[in-house]
């Protein structure tokens, strides 16, 4: 092994070796993709199972909350354990949370493993592109993180399915394990092929615990405040003003100290940068068409339309189809003229995902499941841009050494975005709003990208 680019350590392996590794790494992207949509289809059954339905909301909020919050810590973990020891363990713990889900019948207990599970969840989420940068060169990485894009979305299809299926077959408690069969075969090539990297930060700096601290704290404060308000206990109570304060002043804080540490968890002085500025609150603020579509969508589905947990299933699988049948055209047809193509395709794409997000607000329960096809087929066809352009767009004001710290932020703008959703629609629900208003509000979310999409994605001076 040696170390390039003073960061990156590369692991020689044999063509044989690399194939079976590649192989390995893709099953454990397509296993994380199809625990995570897999959730949407299971949690509805289970809840209600266990009398829980009025915490849907919540359960939501904190799936997308464990992520943002056990991101920042792979880093320091890696450098301390090493980078396979930290996934195997993510691995081994979000399987193990997740069974233990299928044996809780108490609404609060299975919050807590939810959380759980989600931060199992985050300590695999980076790997797959860790691995790869750590077998091929850099030029060759690009080939195979597309490739990485094409088993999340066949993870993303499979993972609703498999769990819509077990829940009609009655194995409700075990759908949440649906995905074991892409990741179980990822654990042996992982620990045998792979060495157990110890990264190590940049010389003279120091890792930020207290930006941890108060991040987790201040998201938690806000969170649970939204979340418990008017459910509870009212909005106008001392543990409702308490969590808001707490959690106010946990932010208020974090943006102080993050502002002036040198190896940030929340690199806050990214937002001097425009463009970043820009795509970070556009994708934040369309999170709410993808937190609908994987989540509300399929609740309402099986809640209010009726339709089985199978077909249920299938709700996020137009937008991952049409991702997946035109992601690589768009990105080839942005790639050759970027500065001219990219801020009309930007703003269209903010439109689609405008007009998904009110399809999803006019169903009612006699809708055909076509609507809900429409929406997230349109939805998906608007979040290719987003999801392939945002990134090189604010990428190309940034110096070399931005683009890790741009990355990290980037990274908890989306689930960022995602979690405060969540929330206020939970608030919005326990305030005896519907899923519709719900629904509304996310259409207001992405009228609200748009508009800073319009104003704020200026033509490009350079490709």
């Amino acid at each position: 092994m040696s170390d390039t680019n003073n960061s990156t350590v590369m692991v020689e392996m044999t063509k044989q070796k690399r194939t079976v590794f590649v192989i390995g790494t893709m099953l454990l992207f397509a296993g994380f993709a199809a625990s995570n949509f897999a959730s949407g289809v299971a949690m509805p059954a289970k809840l209600t199972a266990i009398g829980g339905m009025d915490y849907y909301a919540l359960c939501g909020v904190l799936g997308a909350l464990g992520i943002m919050l056990s991101l920042p810590l792979v880093g320091k973990l890696s450098e301390i354990f090493g980078g396979k020891a930290v996934v195997i363990f993510g691995i081994i713990f979000q399987f193990a949370t997740r069974f233990a889900i299928a044996f809780i019948t108490d609404v609060n207990g299975f919050m807590v493993l939810y959380l759980l599970t989600s931060i199992g969840a985050g300590l695999i989420a980076s790997a797959p592109f860790a691995f790869i940068a750590n077998v091929f060169p850099r030029e060759e990485c690009p080939k195979y993180y597309g490739l990485l894009t094409t088993f999340r979305a066949v993870g993303s299809l499979a993972g609703p399915l498999l769990a819509g299926v077990m829940n009609d077959m009655g194995y409700v408690n075990f759908a949440f394990i649906a995905y074991i069969p892409f990741t179980i075969i990822s654990i042996p090539i992982i620990l045998i092929l792979f060495p157990n990297i110890k990264t190590k930060q940049t010389a003279g700096t120091k890792f930020d615990v207290g930006g941890i601290i108060l991040l987790v704290v201040g998201l938690s404060g806000i969170v649970l405040w939204l979340s418990l308000s008017g459910k509870n206990f009212s909005w106008i109570s001392i543990p409702s003003i308490a969590l808001l304060v707490v959690g106010v002043l946990a932010l208020f804080f974090l943006v102080r100290v993050e502002s002036k540490h040198p190896n940030p968890t929340v690199p806050i002085l990214m937002f001097k940068k425009r463009r970043f500025t820009i795509a970070f609150l556009c994708m934040m603020l369309v999170s709410a068409f993808t937190t609908s579509s994987a989540s509300f969508a399929i609740a309402y589905a099986q809640g209010v339309m009726q339709v089985s947990s199978t077909l249920s299933g299938t709700i996020t699988m137009p937008q991952t189809i049409v991702q997946l049948a035109l992601g690589t055209v768009i990105g080839v047809f942005l790639s050759s003229s970027f500065a001219k193509r990219f801020r009309p395709l930007a703003i269209l794409s903010l439109i689609l995902v405008v007009v998904a997000s009110f399809a999803l607000y006019f169903l009612t329960p006699t809708s055909s499941m076509a609507l809900i096809y429409f929406s997230t087929g349109v939805g998906g066809l608007g979040m290719i841009v987003p999801i392939a352009a945002f990134t090189p767009f604010f990428q190309s004001e940034l110096q070399p050494q931005e683009i890790a710290s741009a990355m990290a932020m980037y990274s908890f703008g989306a689930s960022g975005g995602s979690t405060i959703f969540g929330s206020i629609a939970g608030a919005v629900m326990n305030s005896g709003g519907s899923f519709n208003s719900v629904f509304l509000l996310g259409a207001v979310f992405c009228m609200i990208a748009l508009v800073i999409g319009v104003f704020g994605f200026r033509p490009l001076t350079k490709k």
